[in-house]
């Protein structure tokens, strides 16, 4: 069964497409998998809590990141695997 979950508009992806999500003030740029990029009119809280329960996590404001996108962990900060360097806040902790 392939879920699908509504991101804005008409759209709506599969978890496993979405690598991660940009907040870009109240619209949400959708990074997919494929290196393809669109834009939705909505938050990035709002889409937070939609994926929460398909594996993905907050590192900072600005961020929403398919775990299963995550090439390394450091202390501060995550590498994607489309070498996007993304930082973890202070009072954010990631676990994969």
């Amino acid at each position: 069964m392939k879920t699908s979950i509504h991101v804005g508009g008409r759209m709506a992806f599969n978890p496993t497409e979405i690598a991660w999500l940009e907040a870009d003030i109240n619209y949400t740029r959708i990074h997919l998998i494929s290196g393809r990029k669109t834009v939705v009119a909505t938050t990035l809280g709002v889409l937070e809590e939609r994926f929460k329960a398909y594996g993905f996590v907050r590192p900072n404001r600005k961020a929403v990141v398919n775990k299963q996108f995550i090439l390394k962990t450091e202390e501060k900060s995550l590498l994607l695997k489309d070498q996007t360097q993304l930082t973890i806040s202070r009072r954010r902790e990631v676990v994969l």
